[in-house]
């Protein structure tokens, strides 16, 4: 990834930090997930299904709010794409499986995988893992860990080069601890404390997910001054909440005076 940000193969010497970032990650990933990277073309067939379901699907589902949306002509269109892009899935998550079996019909793989142990839970528990449960454990890795990831460090590097003293000084702390005979490994991040502070400060400014997942009240509560009901569907707006002076204020003045900090308490929930 370094050298292709370093050395672009377009002639006008821009590159996309967001694609590069993302086939990155999705390679890393799936290393992990199936003992090889995903090359290219899976890169860019995986990314365009996640794009896909999340155009189709929206951030939320609108006939959790308007059940009448249902009934409509555009609603039975959306759940007719929504199922033609779960097919693409499921078939993308099948070829990860077949071609690992096909990889290692006659030795077994040098190392551990995720695909590796699944199957071999597979030939004592059939029952229990099927090549169904297999496939949505692969996507599921894919999909929560690509995107966010690649958005995370698209957000990092464009806060560095519009804040270039912060660049300046992490720069220092790496050539200091790492030197410049070697890239960066991840044994030396615990001895570099501003480097983490710049990741730590970018999921905060710049969460992957705005808000988090559809959480469902459990009873009758509270929240932010409102009465919630039993079963309402409650969204956190992480954005807000970590961008909120009341709770940073105090974190800030105590970080300063070089204090011991408590746990922030206010927010608006």
């Amino acid at each position: 990834m370094t050298r292709r940000l370093f050395r672009p193969e377009e002639d006008s010497g821009v590159v996309g930090v967001r694609s590069a970032a993302y086939g990155f990650v999705g390679n890393v990933i799936m290393e992990m997930v199936a003992g090889e990277g995903m090359g290219e073309a899976n890169v860019a067939r995986f990314k365009a299904l996640t794009e896909s379901a999340l155009a189709a699907s929206g951030a939320a589902n609108r006939q959790d709010f308007l059940p009448f949306y249902g009934f409509s002509i555009s609603a039975g269109s959306c759940s007719r794409r929504l199922a033609g892009i779960a097919k693409d899935r499921n078939d993308f998550g099948q070829g990860i499986v077949d071609g690992f079996r096909r990889r290692h019909r006659s030795s077994p793989p040098e190392r551990r995988t995720v695909v590796g142990d699944l199957l071999r839970l597979q030939k004592s528990l059939p029952e229990l893992y099927g090549d169904d449960v297999i496939r949505t454990v692969c996507l599921s890795l894919l999909q929560a860990g690509t995107d966010t990831s690649a958005s995370t460090i698209e957000w990092a590097m464009a806060l560095l080069l519009n804040n270039p003293d912060v660049l300046k000084k992490a720069k220092a702390e790496i050539d200091s601890i790492v030197g410049t005979s070697r890239l960066l490994q991840e044994s030396d991040l615990a001895g570099l404390p501003y480097l983490r502070c710049i990741i730590t400060e970018t999921l905060r400014q710049y969460p992957p997910a705005p808000h988090l997942v559809l959480h469902e009240a459990l009873q009758d509560c509270m929240i932010a001054g409102h009465d919630v009901s039993c079963g309402t569907m409650v969204l956190i707006d992480v954005y807000s909440m970590q961008r909120d002076p009341l709770v940073w204020e105090d974190l800030r003045s105590s970080c300063q005076r070089g204090s011991r900090v408590s746990k922030p308490t206010k927010g608006n929930g």
